[in-house]
């Protein structure tokens, strides 16, 4: 796929760049990344399509080497893994780039605070005059639309961002405020209940109900005032605490703003968010978005003090951080702490037998079963994938289950369904847990309706007639759909409900207590009691104070 690659203005600190192995010189000078299927190829001082790998003097370089946008302990369901460590808490973490999708917008439905009232972000691309196709996605320019900042100003729009994304969406739910759906590392402007006087800029997977949010008291342009009685009030300005903080999976069409202002802020639809300074240099803002860091052993010790059973790589693919991910499973491996990949399985083989050398457990995003879904909305291949899944079964040891997020007239159809599953269970064989999750029913495509529970239980009922033993629903509350069945006498063996673990009848190794069924998974002991708590876990700051 021939695209223009980035050039690179902004150099992240030296720490964080080091030499990568899989790449070779071209005859025309060029040097090409071979870590994935999409084999970038690049002058010096241009990045890849996930950015965060590029060109340097006739090398490829890894630019996030030890840095994240944050850490968050999380229940091991949430990955989703059903068969490994039940119960367990997981250090998650990501970085920035991505090779198969942007992270750092809005969905369509968002509404923007503009001095013509509340908008739809989508529409705001829609009613640009004039549009440039760019890096797989559009560059919408209002003209005149101008939108309110955190401070209760007007500015101008300078451009409207869209582009397709596919992963994970965080849903913030505050006081007095509808909830605020974006990419996890989105930032927002927020304060930590134990110092509001320090509000900032802080990526949306870091928020926790510690967190306050920034709520102008002015906004929309006709003098409303918002009454957000119990909030903490600071004249021009309100607190909200967030309540919630949930996940879901998404694909489709994501937007973001650029503001032509010095505050870089506008408000969605009250909170105040910081706007994508300026696509041509998007990724190299989402690099900014790094603000905390942790070398391996550090990432090792600090599992191992908050009490984590594993480390995952999440939020976007571990592939493109390769290096950083084998070092920090290599130190915890030395501690006995297990590591996670939550991948879509898009990488070339020889960095793929390196990088699963060193990994536990891994969820590969199946995305569908076809290459026109692949192309159309991934801008990738499905075979790689397909390549990777059984190259996991039939090479390696490493724990693996299987995610497929169904979109409604995508992705859903019977006859696909039967081909999917099928195929898991001849290439893969029957006890290759499978998970179908849905958009939840405010998240939705701009074309596209929720994905209706029934549907979902329609694919578990495909799998398990086709040979499939542990088939569940997910992103929804679905005790029966969520459970794990012994396939022999079919006993409840594990009662889920989205992350909430109930009654559990299996033995310490993972066999059925009533008739001795061993279950196929990695079960050590009792099931753990993390629950569906999420803990934001600031490392940085805390090596900053040690020293």
């Amino acid at each position: 796929m021939a695209e223009e690659r980035e050039s690179v203005a902004l150099r992240p600190p030296e720490g964080s760049i080091v030499d990568t192995r899989y790449w070779h010189l071209l005859d025309d000078g060029r040097v090409q990344c071979d870590v994935c299927p999409r084999a970038c190829k690049l002058h010096d001082g241009q990045r890849g399509l996930c950015f965060v790998r590029g060109a340097e003097r006739g090398r490829i370089k890894l630019f996030s080497y030890g840095r994240s946008s944050g850490f968050c302990v999380d229940p091991i369901e949430k990955k989703p893994l059903n068969h490994f460590l039940p119960g367990t808490s997981v250090l998650s973490f990501g970085t920035a780039g991505c090779n198969l999708a942007c992270k750092f917008c809005f969905p369509p439905d968002t509404l923007v605070a503009t001095t013509h009232g509340m908008r739809r972000i989508a529409e705001l691309f829609e009613s640009c005059g004039e549009k440039i196709s760019q890096h797989g996605g559009g560059i919408g320019l209002p003209g005149s639309l101008q939108a309110w900042t955190r401070g209760g100003k007007q500015a101008r729009v300078a451009k409207v961002f869209a582009h397709h994304y596919s992963g994970e969406l965080l849903a913030l739910q505050a006081a007095c405020c509808p909830p605020i759906l974006l990419t996890p590392n989105h930032k927002v402007f927020a304060a930590l209940r134990s110092d509001l006087e320090d509000v900032r800029c802080i990526a949306a997977a870091e928020l926790t109900t510690d967190h306050y949010l920034l709520v102008p008291k002015e906004q929309a342009g006709n003098g409303i005032r918002i009454d957000a009685a119990g909030t903490l009030d600071t004249g021009a300005t309100l607190l909200v605490n967030v309540r919630r903080v949930e996940e879901t999976l998404y694909e489709g069409p994501v937007y973001n703003l650029e503001i032509d202002d010095p505050d870089h802020s506008y408000l969605a639809p009250f909170v105040a968010v910081s706007n994508c300074q300026n696509w041509d240099m998007s990724k190299s803002r989402e690099m900014d978005t790094l603000a905390d860091r942790a070398s391996p052993e550090e990432l090792a010790d600090a599992a191992d003090r908050l009490g984590c059973a594993s480390v995952a790589f999440t939020y976007n693919d571990p592939v493109v951080f390769m290096e950083y991910a084998i070092d920090t499973a290599r130190a915890c491996r030395a501690r006995g702490i297990r590591s996670v990949a939550v991948t879509a399985g898009y990488m070339c083989a020889e960095p793929r037998e390196e990088f699963y050398r060193l990994m536990d457990a891994a969820n590969v995003d199946l995305k569908a079963f076809t290459e026109r879904f692949y192309y159309k909305i991934c801008g990738g291949a499905l075979a790689p994938v397909l390549e990777t899944l059984e190259y996991l079964k039939r090479e390696t040891r490493v724990w693996f289950e299987i995610t497929t997020l169904l979109i409604p007239g995508e992705n859903d159809s019977d006859d696909e369904l039967d081909r999917l599953t099928r195929w898991i269970a001849d290439r893969l064989g029957p006890d290759v847990p499978l998970h179908f999750t849905a958009f939840h029913p405010d998240w939705k495509m701009l074309d596209k309706p929720r994905t209706p529970s029934a549907t979902l239980t329609r694919a578990r009922h495909i799998a398990l007639a086709n040979g499939l033993r542990y088939v569940y629903t997910g992103n929804v509350h679905d005790r029966e759909g969520g459970s794990t069945y012994c396939p022999h006498c079919h006993t409840r063996l594990i009662e889920r409900d989205w992350y909430e673990l109930g009654e559990w009848k299996l033995t310490d190794t993972g066999a059925c207590l009533r008739c001795g069924t061993a279950i196929p998974g990695v079960f050590a002991g009792p099931p753990g009691d993390w629950g569906a708590r999420r803990l934001s876990v600031r490392l940085a700051a805390r090596m900053g104070t040690a020293r």
